[in-house]
């Protein structure tokens, strides 16, 4: 019996059209919705139950506002329309999501369509939004005159999702290839034709001032704007700081009543027992506990990017950025290399030149992402946690946390500066960009957004960082000398002999055997760094009958050398730009590998951060103690 080919079906449509948001309806996934172009970099994949298809596929293209492509992402979106059309055996179909709110921009890859041959069909987005602003679009009358079926939906409500999916169903091609003519007389006659449908079809009302202009006048003046900018983003670090904190600390004793819960189930001196309480718990549970900092950081990034703020910030800082050699599209990929440098690495093929791509590729690991916040938290916890607040009103550790996000932030600005220079030259492109209307974030969005970040980093947590931590445990507790304290043991250990071989290289840092082992360790993950610690204070510990929480024991660890905390102000601010300046994450030189399709620059990457953090650290480090701190 011969079983029916699968229905292909390719979603393609201009940037911020609600492609993904229909694509979410249709297949109930949960990809990701942002109120800016650039979301969609790679192709997303589903299924929808179709009456005749059962098996039909679903494919969200990246936004694309023309099938001349100017950047990877767009490129990718032709490939993939050409390559369905051509390979795929089955049924297959293009549906163009267009934007009700701006069919005048929209229909123009309408037009290029038709004239390619290939059959598709509509579904007009965003309806409420068109009603809300008074908008009048006669479908029928614009269906007849394109001679193509229009269906109007919003994904939101799942208004006209069925009659979309029957009229999935009943529709299908069989045409070959696209070939597009990119004369300019052709691109004239492209928006004549677009007039032409819209013609007493399409009905704005008056200009008036609405409330995105309202907001818009004080978002985007030249001086109160890059003041309300700088607001939000001190709001979100204070937010870091004082709503997280009390939240790490009950996880942080959460952990210390696992290990003294566990501990009495293991006989006195079990290798097994000390794994799991001294390794497992200790380090792991020390990072899960910064948990907390990581969903505030996600949610006021998710609120950004839904309310529209995050067009708006690109365009404030065009100006900076484009002084310094960078792209104001690069502004997206540097606001997701807070989170991850990984996808934010792949979200510069919306630049459409390969050397601004590469320049941006270059400096966005300089972004301090989510998994640097453990060691930030730690840090901050451990030397400035009794620190009064500024001005009774401001805490230290938020203005510890902000400058940390802003030397990544100024040290970027600076490499971009040179390597445009000497390395990449060349003129930046002009930006050109759509200003989403100001929406009201979902708050259903926002928590599965924050929900998937914090099951990926709890994922990593499970695999990578719990990985690394069983390797520190063994490397901490062999070979075995059962006549030596617990700290003797550690220094004797592989990983002792190992952190006093590198000592001599960090020690001008101000950082000591047991950091530099966090250091190289942490290349598999950041956050290592700090189940390294847990790990080197719970073995510490090991065998007394309520352990100090991780915090306590590093900040009342003393140098024997020097009889004073191992743990100053001072070491912990070189700590912390080393950490924000070095390139310590192995899946980063991966993507950029894969990205650049060389060995050359993630070498070029790695080689260039290690230097720069040595070399702040250092300065940080030696300046503070000549002045006396």
């Amino acid at each position: 019996m011969q079983v029916a080919a699968e229905k292909e079906i390719l979603l393609v449509g201009n940037p911020n059209a609600g492609k993904t948001l229909l694509f979410n309806r249709l297949t109930g996934l949960h990809g990701k919705v942002g109120n800016y172009p650039g979301v969609t970099v790679e192709c997303r994949r589903g299924q929808i139950d179709l009456k005749n298809h059962p098996r039909a596929s679903l494919v969200d293209l990246p936004g694309t506002y023309s099938l001349c492509p100017r950047s990877d992402d767009e490129k990718l979106t032709i490939d993939s329309i050409e390559q369905v059309l051509q390979k795929h055996h089955g049924p297959r179909l293009v549906v163009v999501v267009v934007d009700a709110t701006h069919l005048e921009r929209n229909l123009y890859l309408v037009s290029q369509l038709l004239e390619a041959k290939v059959q598709f069909l509509i579904a007009m987005t965003m309806m409420d939004a068109a009603r809300a602003e008074g908008i009048l679009v006669h479908t029928e009358v614009l269906s007849e005159r394109i001679g193509v079926a229009i269906v109007p939906v919003c994904a939101l409500t799942n208004e006209g999702i069925p009659q979309l999916l029957d009229a999935i169903d009943e529709c299908s091609t069989t045409l070959m290839g696209i070939s597009i003519s990119t004369s300019p007389e052709q691109v004239r006659k492209r928006y004549a034709q677009v007039e032409h449908w819209l013609d007493g079809a399409y009905q704005k009302p008056p200009v008036i001032e609405t409330m995105t202009d309202r907001v818009d006048s004080v978002a985007l003046h030249p001086v109160f704007g890059p003041i309300l900018l700088l607001g939000i983003f001190a709001v979100m670090f204070n937010a870091l700081f004082v709503w997280a904190k009390p939240i790490v600390e009950t996880l942080d004793l959460i952990k210390g009543g696992a290990t003294t819960f566990v501990l009495p189930l293991f006989s006195e001196g079990s290798l097994l027992g000390s794994l799991v309480t001294d390794g497992i718990i200790a380090g792991v549970g020390s990072v899960i506990a910064f948990v907390p900092l990581i969903a505030i950081l996600f949610l006021f990034l998710g609120i950004l990017e839904d309310s529209g703020y995050l067009a708006r910030a690109t365009f404030l800082l065009d100006r900076v950025m484009s002084r310094v050699g960078l792209p104001g599209r690069a502004f997206v990929p540097l606001l997701s290399g807070f989170a991850c440098a990984v996808p934010a690495i792949m979200s510069t093929r919306v630049i459409e030149s390969r050397r601004e791509r590469l320049l941006t590729m270059m400096v966005t690991p300089l972004m301090s992402c989510s998994a640097r916040l453990p060691v930030y938290g730690l840090l901050i916890a451990v030397v400035f946690s009794s620190a009064p607040p500024i001005w009774g009103l401001v805490e230290v550790g938020s203005v510890v946390m902000f400058a940390m996000y802003a030397i990544g932030i100024v040290v970027a600005l600076l490499i971009a500066f040179l390597l445009k220079r000497f390395l990449l030259k060349g003129e930046s492109p002009a930006l050109i960009l759509e200003l989403p209307p100001y929406r009201l974030p979902r708050m259903s969005s926002l928590l599965r957004g924050v929900l998937l970040r914090v099951q990926v980093f709890l994922r990593e947590a499970g695999t990578v960082i719990l990985a690394m931590t069983i390797i520190l445990w063994a490397l901490f507790t062999f070979p075995r000398h059962n006549d030596l304290s617990p700290a003797e043991q550690m220094k004797a250990s592989y990983a002792g002999r190992f952190g006093q071989l590198i000592e001599p290289v960090i020690a001008p840092l101000g950082f000591d055997w047991k950091i530099g082992v966090g250091l190289v360790a942490s290349f598999a993950a950041r956050e290592v760094l700090v189940s390294t610690l847990g790990v080197v204070y719970g073995l510490r510990q090991h065998g007394e009958d309520a352990p100090v929480p991780l915090q306590k024991a590093m900040a009342h660890d003393i140098n024997p050398r020097t009889g004073k905390p191992v743990y100053t102000p001072l070491v912990a601010l070189s700590l912390m730009v080393f950490f924000a300046l070095a390139m310590q994450c192995m899946s980063t030189l991966a993507v950029v590998r894969k990205e650049t399709k060389s060995l050359r620059w993630p070498v070029f990457q790695f080689g260039y951060m290690t230097v720069i953090a040595w070399l702040c650290s250092f300065t940080v480090f030696q300046a503070g103690t000549l002045l006396g701190f």
